[in-house]
């Protein structure tokens, strides 16, 4: 069944999660986040850590960004990456 067509009778959410190097919670709320029913969602990922982090494909299909380096405001991040 294509569920496409359903989802897009739903208006988008978008989360956001800044993190700085706290890998541990960010696991857990990637996996709050997949755990929610609503159809149409997606979570931005701020990553303001030296370190860079390479989204598993697993977590692209799941409509998981990530977007590394910067220094980002919360409400500059929603103003530029939602949709």
């Amino acid at each position: 069944m294509n569920i496409e067509p359903l989802i897009s009778m739903y208006p988008k959410v978008s989360c956001i999660c800044p993190t700085r190097g706290r890998f541990d919670t960010l696991r857990e709320a990637i996996s709050f986040f997949l755990l929610q029913d609503y159809p149409n969602k997606e979570l931005i990922i701020f990553n303001n850590h030296p370190e860079d982090i390479t989204p598993h494909p697993k977590l692209i299909k799941h409509n998981i960004k990530v977007v590394n380096g910067g220094d980002y405001s919360g409400r500059s991040m929603q103003a530029i990456y939602a949709e």
